[in-house]
C-alpha cells in the first residue's frame, strides 16, 4: 500500500531548523500596503520512503522523487501561469469558469517553496512549515501542498505518518490549513487506503457548515484517489500513478482558471496509460460542495429564525435601499454557558456590550445588533445578514465579548459560545468558530472599513499574518481643510483594523473595574471622552497600562493610508 499527499506551499521566513537544506532562500518582499500587489505561490512538497521505524509498513520507492518533481513541476508551471482580475469575482459553478473571457492578465509575483524529504518531513517540521506559511500568505495567493507516503485510519481517524515514529492527523492538517489565508488551494494526496481516505479530506477540508459555505470564495481543491493509492515501475523509474499522470499535464496551476479542462485532460491520461481497469484518480472541487449546502442554506434559513435574545434597533435593513452610508455595530457578548459544558459563566460582557453599543448609537449614530448569549450558528447567520445589507462606503464595528480558547496543535484561537459543548464531548472543536474563519467572513465583506475588537481570551490570535498598526492618535495633526474633509479622504482606503484585550488569557473584572473588565472599562472611556471622532490608534493610547497587554493590528485587505475614523454626530 501506497500513501501520498502533495502538498505546495510558500513562505517568507522559515525559522524552523531543517537538516538538509532543502528549502528556498528567497524570503517575501512585501509591498507598502502589506500584502503582495500580484499574487504569490506558496509550496510544500513532502517525500517519504523511509518507514523503517513505523511498525506495520514497509519502505516506499518513489516517494522522494514524486516529491522532488511535482515541486520542479509546480515552480515550471507557476512561472507560465497568468490570471486576470475579473476571474477573481467569477461564480461558484466551475462549468461556467471556462467559459469568462480573459481580459488584463497578470503573473505571479514570487514563488516560494519547501521541500520535505525523509529525514526533514517530521510532523514537527510539517506542522511549523505550515503555520509560516499561515504568517505569510494573502488572500489572493495561491498555495498548494503535496504528500507522498502512508497513511492509515485508526478508530475513524484517518492520519498521515511522516518520519520516525510520529504523525499527522487529517483534522490537525485542516485545522492548520484553514490558517493560511490564501483563497486558492491545491491538496494532492496518493496516500489513500480507498473512498474513505478521500472523504476524510473532502470532510475536512471544505468547509461544512452551510452558513459559512454560502457566503464563502474560497477556491479548493483536492486530487486524489478512488481506490487505494499505489506505486510502480513507471517510465522515469519508480512513482506513484497519479503523480505520473500529474507530471505529463499541460500546466497543472491551470486547475484554477479551467477546472473542467484540467479534469477531462487528467482523464484523458488515465485511459491512454490505462494502468488500471477502473477509475484511479478522482478530483474534487469545494465549489461543488459549496453550491450544494448554499442550496441548503437558503431552504433552511429562507424564513429567517431571530432568537428573543437578539435586540435590534435602527435595523439595517430599512437602509438596504440607500445612498447615505451607515455605521452599524454588532455586539456579541456571553455571560451564561450550558453548565455542563465546563466553562463558567461570566459577569461583565453582556453589561460590556450594551454599554459600549449605547454611545456607539447615542453618540456616534450607529445602527446597533445585540447578539446575547446566542449559539454560533445564530451569531453567523446575522453576521451574514448584516454582510447582505452593508454598502461600499459603509462602516462596521463588530464586538466580542466572553471566553475564547487557544489550541497550540491547530495553532487558532476559537471563540466560545453559549451552545459551544465542552472540551472532553468536543476535542475537535467542531462547535466552535475558530478565528481563521471570523477572519475571512469580515474581510469578505461588501464595505471598505472593518473594526474588530475582542475582550475574549486569546484574542490576539485573530491574525497571523497581519504587522502591528503604527499607533496614529493624530495629536499633532493639523487638519488644514477641517476633520470632515480628512475623514472623506481617509474613507476612500480600505481598512481592516482589530483591537484585542490581550495575546493570552484575559480578566472578566479587576480590583478597580467590577462593573466591566478592565479593557472594556478603557474602551468606554475613550468612546466617551473623544470630542470630534474616534479612531483605533485614538483608543489604543486610553488602553495604555490594561491589566493585559493590548494588540492593535491590520488584517487581510488593509491598505497601508487605511484608518477607521468615526466622528461624533451633531446633537
Amino acid at each position: 500500500m501506497m500513501n501520498k499527499i502533495v502538498f505546495t506551499f510558500i513562505s517568507a521566513l522559515f525559522c524552523v531548523s531543517l537538516s538538509h537544506g532543502s528549502i528556498s532562500k528567497e524570503h517575501y518582499k512585501v509591498n507598502s500596503l502589506g500584502r503582495a500587489s500580484t499574487p504569490n505561490l506558496h509550496m510544500i512538497s513532502i517525500g517519504i520512503n523511509n518507514y523503517e521505524n513505523h511498525e506495520n509498513f514497509h519502505n516506499l520507492v518513489g516517494s522522494v522523487n514524486d516529491a522532488r518533481k511535482i515541486l520542479d513541476l509546480i515552480k515550471r508551471d507557476a512561472n507560465k501561469l497568468k490570471f486576470n482580475q475579473s476571474y477573481e469575482s467569477s461564480g461558484s459553478s466551475r462549468l461556467l469558469r471556462n467559459f469568462i473571457k480573459i481580459e488584463n492578465e497578470y503573473k505571479l509575483n514570487k514563488i516560494y517553496s519547501y521541500l520535505l524529504v525523509d529525514a526533514e518531513a517530521t510532523s514537527k517540521n510539517i506542522r511549523d512549515t505550515l503555520k509560516l506559511i499561515a504568517r505569510n500568505s494573502k488572500p489572493n495567493d495561491i498555495f498548494v501542498f503535496f504528500f507522498a507516503g502512508m497513511s492509515s485510519a485508526h478508530e475513524g481517524e484517518v492520519q498521515l505518518y511522516t518520519y520516525g515514529d510520529s504523525s499527522l492527523p487529517i483534522k490537525d492538517l485542516s485545522y492548520l490549513i484553514n490558517q493560511i489565508s490564501a483563497k486558492k488551494q491545491l491538496i494532492i494526496s496518493e496516500a489513500g487506503n480507498g473512498k474513505g481516505f478521500s472523504n476524510s479530506l473532502i470532510y475536512n477540508l471544505f468547509e461544512q457548515n452551510s452558513i459559512l459555505a454560502s457566503n464563502s470564495d474560497r477556491n479548493r481543491i483536492i486530487i486524489t484517489t478512488k481506490g487505494l493509492g499505489q506505486e510502480g515501475k513507471l517510465e522515469n523509474g519508480y512513482g506513484g500513478f497519479l503523480s505520473s499522470y500529474l507530471l505529463k499535464n499541460e500546466n497543472l496551476l491551470y486547475i484554477f482558471k479551467t477546472p473542467l479542462k484540467f479534469e477531462l485532460d487528467l482523464n484523458r491520461q488515465e485511459i491512454q496509460h490505462d494502468y488500471f481497469n477502473e477509475k484511479y484518480c478522482a478530483v474534487y472541487f469545494e465549489s461543488d460542495y459549496r453550491d450544494l449546502l448554499a442550496l441548503k442554506f437558503s431552504e433552511s434559513y429562507s424564513r429567517g429564525a431571530v432568537s428573543n435574545q437578539i435586540d435590534v434597533k435602527h435595523d439595517a435593513n430599512a437602509n438596504s435601499k440607500r445612498n447615505i452610508p451607515i455605521v452599524q455595530a454588532v455586539l456579541i457578548g456571553t455571560n451564561n454557558y450550558k453548565k455542563s459544558i465546563g466553562w463558567e459563566n461570566l459577569q461583565n460582557p453582556v453589561n460590556d456590550v450594551r454599554t459600549i453599543g449605547e454611545i456607539l448609537e447615542k453618540k456616534y449614530g450607529a445602527n446597533t445588533l445585540y447578539l446575547i448569549d446566542q449559539g454560533r450558528n445564530e451569531v453567523l447567520l446575522h453576521l451574514i445578514k448584516i454582510k447582505k445589507q452593508l454598502a461600499e462606503n459603509d462602516k462596521l464595528i463588530v464586538f466580542f465579548a466572553g471566553h475564547g480558547y487557544y489550541h497550540s496543535d491547530y495553532s487558532d484561537g476559537f471563540l466560545v459560545f453559549q451552545d459551544s459543548k465542552g472540551l472532553e464531548e468536543d476535542p475537535t472543536l467542531d462547535t466552535y468558530l475558530p478565528m481563521a474563519t471570523i477572519n475571512r467572513l469580515l474581510d469578505g465583506f461588501p464595505n471598505k472599513q472593518v473594526l474588530t475588537i475582542f475582550d475574549v481570551c486569546y484574542g490576539g490570535s485573530f491574525e497571523l499574518n497581519g504587522g502591528d498598526l503604527p499607533v496614529e492618535n493624530y495629536s499633532k495633526a493639523t487638519f488644514d481643510k477641517g476633520i470632515k474633509h480628512f475623514i472623506v479622504e481617509k474613507n476612500q482606503y480600505n481598512s481592516r483594523i482589530y483591537l484585542a484585550s490581550g495575546k493570552y488569557e484575559v480578566p472578566d473584572y479587576w480590583n478597580n473595574s467590577l462593573d466591566h473588565s478592565p479593557f472594556a472599562k478603557k474602551l468606554i472611556k475613550a468612546f466617551e471622552e473623544e470630542n470630534e471622532f474616534i479612531s483605533p490608534g485614538k483608543i489604543f493610547t486610553y488602553l495604555q497600562g490594561n491589566a493585559t497587554e493590548t494588540v492593535l493590528k491590520k488584517f487581510g485587505s488593509h491598505e497601508p493610508r487605511g484608518d477607521f475614523l468615526l466622528p461624533v454626530v451633531p446633537n
